[in-house]
């Protein structure tokens, strides 16, 4: 008798749940009989996923020794999978991705798919727009907006912020960047001249995952000022040099917390994509 073909959802947040609703509709496309969604409460989680078909790991996952909401290590998940179809998250480890490749597994690193991340940035963008609004007594209609870093997401903020307000400025290390967003009619500051594109910013977006944002450089922004860090540890700046000047925010993994079931889709087209590619 075949072995019934499964598919492990690993996670507790809404996007997880999202994911697995949205996995559902398409069982006949992924070849699968069942879709599990696996939390902290499975305690047999490595039995549980030595037969599965499909492993999918959070799309925040980058490597880390555990997932959030499974005591498990991820790595022993890892040994007790059987020859699985594919391994799925956001960026693995190329230890992680030696094992796999032993046992025939196929690993897609959704972080490094060119489609999924212009989607994710685009919603990272509009959620933290959206997360900017309400964390403060002001408005976005015509405010100062600074932005920090000229990637997908800076260039999604950029797009988006116009309807708000004309005073959208940037501060990037890229001199080819900044010349296309000063030619989108957007004013651009090299990173030495951080202290000009904060001075008197209502609202901050930082997408840079380094301390590049000095104390100092803060001290010109406008009274009740947002700051928003979208970027990964070790962040733009120090939370207690931001303090001094202007309201600090995590909210980095804005998508899963405000638009999940936007951002299980995109997750779920993607690994569609790169089955049928397969």
């Amino acid at each position: 008798m075949d072995m019934k073909k499964e598919i492990i959802v690993l996670g507790s947040d809404k996007r997880s749940c999202y994911l697995k609703e949205e996995l559902e509709r398409e069982t006949g496309a992924l070849g699968a009989d069942h879709i599990f969604l696996m939390d902290k409460s499975s305690a047999k989680a490595a039995e549980s996923v030595k037969h599965c078909h499909m492993l999918i790991l959070p799309v925040n996952y980058m490597g880390e020794r555990c997932v959030k909401g499974c005591e498990i290590p991820v790595d022993d998940l890892l040994d007790s999978l059987n020859s699985c179809g594919y391994l799925v998250g956001g960026l693995f480890t190329q230890k992680q991705k030696e094992v796999c490749s032993a046992k025939g597994i196929r690993v897609l690193e959704l972080l490094k798919d060119e489609a999924f991340n212009s989607k994710n940035a685009y919603l990272t963008a509009e959620s933290a727009i959206g997360y900017a609004i309400t964390a403060g007594d002001g408005s976005m209609l015509g405010s100062t907006c600074t932005i920090i870093g000229s990637g997908r997401i800076a260039k999604a903020l950029a797009h988006l912020l116009r309807p708000f307000t004309p005073m959208i400025r940037v501060a990037a290390r890229s001199e080819p960047e900044r010349t296309r967003f000063e030619m989108e009619g957007i004013c651009s500051y090299p990173i030495c001249e951080m202290s000009w594109a904060l001075y008197g910013a209502h609202y901050v977006f930082n997408t840079v995952p380094e301390p590049i944002i000095t104390k100092d450089a803060l001290r010109g922004v406008s009274k009740g000022c947002i700051y928003l860090e979208l970027a990964s540890a070790p962040y733009g700046c120090k939370k207690e040099d931001c303090e001094t000047y202007a309201q600090w925010h995590l909210a980095s993994g804005l998508p899963a917390k405000i638009c999940p079931r936007a951002a299980a889709h995109a997750a779920v087209e993607c690994i569609l994509n790169r089955i049928e590619g397969d």
